[in-house]
């Protein structure tokens, strides 16, 4: 993922209206072991948006703060989107387009509601995720609204889980034969990491979408079944060059994915399994097996909740905030939560009472940061001899959108968390461009105190 791509996901961070505040005292951790193994959280019934009535939205024709994109949180930020919306279909570039896009999914999150609840509940039952990190992950991309196809800087995501077209395929081998048949998977199924990618779709999107415009709200909601329906010879020659059967299941891959990827039914259910593959195959191990419910042990809030509790993990367990954290920028999250807990041994050790608070804490202060290239700098984990540069704004995002995952979630936990702001885009504050990036310093650090 390049550091371009963290665009979008940016976005949906300031749609929530969140800032990195945690990170102005990066020796402030005041959580308690009790709060992970039973949160104050919710339900998910409670936690998607309500579905209010359009009708009940006060006039705001004259409203002037609709570029602002701040669309998320309570009904009159509802009622913002849809001025929006309304505005834009009646003089197209009359609002900011980045603040279309955000007002697109808010006007929109309610629609199929009760059926939402219910694929988030039984995609995490199937999976054994914790259904509060499916309904994250879902909201991070698209604030759970049902959408079509983006660009999404060379990704091509589709759906309010915006999945690939390797992850989609990923999915297809965790389904029944019954299941695949049903969606079209190709009969010999196949998902090769540097065959099956979003290079295939790229030039059917741009087939359908001009290059100048692909960014545009309107690119934003490319209905993928159009991709499905370009002609089969159409779709061939556009695929590199492989045997014919390799390119046949090529093809039947593509129009499974461009059918069937916008529709929640799906996209739910393929976003919690991309979590579960994140978590059974990049997840370090000894993040794995912990924090994890005994016997008949479950959090104090699912006796209220429409669906049983049935995961055996906590609702916030760290693998699972770290798999949600690779989703968001990829492996450099293990890469420098590593190097923040690397030793003086040059082991990595992680605290036993690591917990998501501090995740977010060691991802955001890993490293080294250069003020020069606005590059973190760690530990080459191929050649530990060797450096590694990351862009700022990976680090940053991933701690910013954990951040957000536990607020919310967890609204009622903000004295956890230190206040204050920071902006990714503009770099980080003094206390970070100065901190050598490891947890040992830390600790040197307050004993001279």
């Amino acid at each position: 993922m390049s550091a371009a791509m963290l665009k979008h996901s940016l976005l949906i961070c300031v749609v929530l209206g969140l800032s990195t505040s945690a990170f102005a005292d990066r020796g402030s951790h005041r959580d308690e072991k009790s709060i992970w193994k039973n949160p104050p959280t919710d339900c998910i019934e409670n936690l998607v948006q309500p579905d209010w009535n359009p009708n009940d939205c006060e006039d705001l024709s004259k409203a002037t703060d609709l570029d602002r994109g701040d669309f998320w949180g309570g009904k009159y930020n509802f009622c913002r989107a849809r001025e929006a919306m309304k505005r834009e279909a009646a003089h197209a570039g009359s609002v900011k387009n980045s603040a279309v896009r955000t007002a697109s999914v808010i006007a929109t999150a309610h629609v199929r509601r009760d059926e939402k609840i219910a694929l988030i509940y039984a995609a995490a039952n199937r999976y054994e995720v914790p259904p509060q990190m499916v309904f994250n992950a879902l909201n991070n991309e698209s604030l759970t609204s049902e959408v079509g196809m983006l660009r999404d800087f060379d990704n091509y995501s589709c759906g309010t889980g915006s999945l690939n077209l390797n992850q989609w395929c990923k999915w297809g081998l965790s389904l029944t034969e019954a299941e695949r048949i049903t969606l079209g998977f190709p009969e010999n199924l196949a998902c090769d990491d540097d065959k099956i990618t979003s290079a295939l779709i790229k030039p059917l999107f741009f087939r359908l979408v001009p290059e100048a415009e692909s960014d545009l709200f309107g690119a934003y909601l490319l209905n993928p079944k159009r991709i499905a329906e370009i002609p089969e010879n159409e779709i061939l020659a556009s695929l590199p060059p492989a045997s014919e059967s390799t390119r046949a299941d090529q093809l039947t891959l593509i129009r499974s994915y461009t059918s069937h990827c916008a529709d929640l039914v799906y996209a739910i259910p393929a976003a919690a399994h991309m979590l579960r593959d994140t978590f059974d195959t990049i997840v370090p191990k000894a993040l794995r097996k912990r924090e994890r419910y005994h016997g008949r042990q479950r959090p104090d809030f699912a006796k209220t909740c429409s669906q049983p509790y049935t995961s055996k993990y906590y609702p916030f367990h760290t693998g699972w905030v770290l798999a949600y954290a690779i989703h968001n920028i990829g492996e450099e999250a293990i890469e420098i939560l590593n190097h923040y807990y690397t030793n003086e041994n040059g082991k990595v050790e992680y605290p036993k009472d690591l917990s998501p608070q501090k995740m977010m804490h060691a991802i955001y202060f890993g490293g080294k940061y250069d003020a020069v290239k606005n590059q973190v700098i760690i530990d080459d984990p191929d050649d530990r001899t060797q450096t590694k540069a990351i862009d700022w704004l990976w680090p940053c995002d991933a701690s910013f959108n954990i951040k957000n995952l536990i607020h919310h979630s967890m609204p009622d936990t903000s004295p956890l968390f230190n206040e204050g702001s920071a902006d990714c885009n503009a770099g980080p504050d003094s206390a970070r461009r100065t901190f050598e990036g490891r947890a040992r310093f830390e600790v040197d650090a307050a004993a001279e105190k």
